[in-house]
């Protein structure tokens, strides 16, 4: 369950984060750097939950986990040092892997849930409110009925002699 939040937090402080940084990139919002940073931090705490979850869980990856670990402590670097890297007409580049990281980062997040799905089978189950021999049955009495009110209705338009 914890997984399942963190995985839901990763994807709406992530995209949260990439649209803001979009903005960024086109000189809009600059008065919202700190809220980047915060979702951009909240995205690498929920990798990093993701990561251990994925370490710590049956049939989980060890190479999922570190490489989730690993990315979201090189994107806090880059996210946090980048004004200072690269300075200059060529400072797009830096600009270009903090996103690459940022996208890499709801990606692997991702990887968790997906394997988890393909292992155990999809978590929704199909829930009926009848027991399924009443189900086929008030769905036989139901096309019984509509038979009935169509053989009715067509009684009823025939002309009278």
């Amino acid at each position: 369950m914890v997984i399942r939040y963190a995985s839901m937090i990763l994807s709406i402080a992530g995209l949260l984060a990439l649209l803001l940084g979009l903005l960024f990139w086109v000189g809009i919002a600059m008065n919202f750097i700190s809220l980047h940073m915060l979702l951009g931090l909240l995205a690498v705490a929920a990798l990093w939950l993701i990561g251990v979850g994925q370490a710590i869980a049956k049939g989980g990856s060890w190479t999922i986990a570190i490489i989730a670990l690993v990315t979201g402590a090189l994107t806090l670097y880059v996210g946090l040092y980048q004004s200072a890297m690269i300075v200059g007409a060529s400072h797009w580049v830096i600009q270009v892997i903090h996103l690459v990281l940022g996208v890499l980062i709801v990606g692997l997040g991702h990887m968790h849930p997906g394997k988890h799905n393909i292992l155990h089978g999809p978590t929704i189950l199909t829930i009926s409110l009848l027991p399924e021999h009443e189900f086929v049955a008030a769905a036989q009495q139901k096309i019984f009925s509509h038979a009935l009110l169509l053989a009715g209705a067509r009684s009823a338009s025939e002309p009278i002699d």
